[in-house]
């Protein structure tokens, strides 16, 4: 829900995320196949809220979710629901962006959500207002949660992220996924696979690939090392 990365290919894209959470908070169920609405749905489940923070349908719609919108927020006692519930109800849609723009999002914590449906869309709702752009499909992208990492620490990952490109060209499903899993860039309050203090770590990291006709979702369970990957 924390670090999200966008690589466009000659035929498709590569989208990588990792998930930093509290080592306390109930583990996620490693992503199985469901239905919504008829199509089927690649997605982990949260352990707590029952939600997702990414999800890949059968179509090669993906949809992921960071905590935060442009900067750190005061949290309010209770929210209308977890914003993990948002990826599974628009995958209930034809037209996940459309549904979007029309939810009704008062009441939820601020979060950024990246949309993969062709191209990408990016949306940041901070708690009043909903902020869209859509990013140039052609160049790699990167998102760092605002609610963990300052201006700074996002532009070095940024630069890591750079660099890695730069290392790996061209760049599998598999490149990533061991990228996004080792670390190894900076201190462990900031590195691309974190360790904090206060019990805060990537518990696990995500890759989905669409190209052509494939479409498959990797994943590594960070705490056990452990890897799946789930063929369409």
């Amino acid at each position: 829900m924390c670090f999200v990365t966008y690589i466009p290919l000659d035929t498709g894209f590569l989208l990588g995320s990792n998930r930093d959470e509290h080592t306390g908070r109930e583990r996620a169920r490693p992503p199985a196949q469901t239905r919504l609405s008829g199509k089927k749905v690649l997605m982990p489940v949260d352990g707590k809220a029952g939600g997702t923070w990414i999800a890949l349908r059968e179509d090669g719609v993906t949809l992921v979710l960071l905590n935060g919108a442009f900067e750190n927020h005061d949290r309010k006692p209770a929210y209308r629901h977890s914003r993990g519930i948002i990826i599974p109800q628009l995958m209930h849609d034809q037209d996940p962006g459309a549904a979007f723009a029309a939810m009704y999002l008062q009441d939820i914590e601020p979060f950024t959500l990246l949309q993969i449906n062709g191209k990408p869309s990016l949306w940041r709702w901070d708690g009043h207002e909903l902020h869209g752009e859509n990013p140039n499909p052609l160049q790699a992208l990167c998102l760092s949660s605002a609610t963990l990492y300052n201006e700074h620490q996002q532009a070095l990952r940024a630069k890591w992220f750079s660099e890695f490109l730069l290392r790996k060209k061209p760049v599998h499903a598999e490149d990533l996924l061991q990228w996004l899993s080792t670390g190894g860039h900076g201190p462990a309050e900031t590195d691309i696979v974190l360790k904090r203090t206060d019990g805060i770590e990537t518990v696990s990291s995500t890759v989905v690939q669409v190209t052509g006709g494939v479409r498959q979702m990797l994943y590594r369970d960070g705490i056990e090392k452990r890897r799946k990957a789930f063929d369409r």
